[in-house]
């Protein structure tokens, strides 16, 4: 991944790994209350060959604020070789239809992001919009689809982004989730990630992810995460 993709990923994910799936598929009737929050922590490492490795770090803190809606923060670096883009996102998510029981549920996401390189001030990089459309055939199952918009200000282009998940609680302390995300610019990336809950509202996830064109890019990333 190219440093000035950090700030796609973050814009489009906001974390490096599974996010959130506990929370959803909990929380399918009632939504995000005002108050609950999230905060993890995740690492990821990717390599194409030939290349030098890359390394990703970032944190990110999610907390309800009323009426179903969810305000996101994030921050993360990335580093390849003596290269060094610190990037920080900020998101707000909106309902517009709540999701039920084998219904979908509608919800829209707006996000922005700065990028700073080693030496340099912040500057504003990129802003998204996306549309989320959620279904729960099964108390224990839950699929997503992501479709937006995204401007990258430097150079000024705009991009078509999309992400397709799908979750699964297989016992009341492991999860799965497999998902596929990218845009019309480059090649997609497809991830499989396995979340234990080791303790009540603590948690840790494995992930493995490739990019499905050109140099075949293999990632792994870490994230620990609790809820309060």
């Amino acid at each position: 991944m190219r440093p000035r993709q950090l700030a796609s990923v973050v814009l489009l994910a906001l974390a490096p790994s599974l996010v959130l799936a506990d929370r959803r598929l909990d929380e399918v009737e009632e939504g995000i209350e005002a108050g609950d929050c999230e905060i993890e922590a995740g690492f990821e490492r990717s390599r194409v060959r030939g290349r030098m490795r890359q390394r990703e770090n970032a944190v990110t803190l999610a907390c309800g604020i009323g009426w179903g809606s969810e305000l996101t923060l994030a921050a993360g670096r990335e580093r390849a070789g003596t290269q060094r883009v610190d990037v920080r996102a900020l998101e707000l998510k909106l309902p517009l239809l709540p999701r039920r029981e084998r219904a979908v549920g509608w919800a829209l996401e707006a996000a922005l992001a700065d990028e700073r390189s080693a030496g340099r001030s912040w500057r504003r990089n990129e802003y998204a919009l996306l549309l989320e459309a959620t279904v729960t055939p099964r108390p224990d199952w839950l699929a997503e689809v992501k479709l937006g918009w995204a401007r990258e200000l430097h150079p000024r282009a705009d991009r078509t982004v999309f992400a397709l998940g799908v979750e699964h609680a297989l016992s009341e302390t492991w999860e799965a989730r497999a998902e596929l995300e990218g845009d019309d610019r480059e090649p997609a990336s497809a991830a499989l990630e396995l979340r234990w809950i080791f303790v009540e509202d603590f948690y840790v996830t494995l992930g493995f992810g490739k990019r499905l064109g050109g140099d075949r890019e293999r990632l792994w990333g870490l994230t620990l995460g609790i809820e309060f």
